[in-house]
């Protein structure tokens, strides 16, 4: 047996838990160094760049930031960015606010308020949020966090499903 390597079902939980701890560190710094790069560069091109290139900002939790997959950019938004680019043929730009492990509250309190910093308005914002308050809340919260989340959010955000939990908490997902 290796050195570090845990075994048995729980070893390999612990050992992926570590992993994705270590993972939401980099994969936040990998987008928030992202995000100063864009405004930078929007910055420099001001005023130089009549032809726009469209502005998506992502707001949610670990799933914007591509958290699972092996890279950040290997997420949805690092695809959907390259999709994007290339149905389009236009350079969209991605501004993406969003924090592992944020509830619907915390994308209420603390993203939503940062839509107001920019210096355009965007031209597709999406959120996906609200995995964490499944497991996190009690339904009551939940349903009223999503209605406020609902509120809050530009007219046409494109809101990502929840998953139909399974076990004690299949009521939830099916209401």
């Amino acid at each position: 047996e290796a050195t570090g390597v845990r075994t048995g079902k729980l070893g390999r939980w612990t050992d992926g838990v570590a992993t994705m701890r270590g993972d939401r560190v980099a994969y936040g710094a990998y987008w928030r160094a992202h995000n100063e790069r864009v405004r930078r560069e929007r910055a420099a091109r001001a005023g130089k760049n009549n032809d726009k290139d469209p502005l998506w900002i992502a707001l949610g939790d670990s799933t914007a930031q591509g958290l699972g997959a092996p890279n950040p950019r290997g997420g949805y938004v690092g695809q959907t960015l390259t999709q994007l680019r290339r149905t389009t043929g236009r350079h969209w730009r991605v501004i993406n606010l969003a924090v592992s492990g944020s509830l619907m509250r915390d994308v209420l309190a603390e993203q939503i308020p940062q839509l107001a910093n920019e210096d355009e308005k965007p031209d597709l914002v999406t959120c996906g949020a609200g995995v964490n308050d499944i497991l996190f809340s009690a339904p009551a919260k939940l349903f009223a966090d999503l209605r406020a989340l609902l509120n809050a959010v530009p007219d046409e955000t494109i809101l990502l499903d929840l998953p139909l939990p399974g076990g004690f908490w299949w009521i939830v997902g099916r209401m």
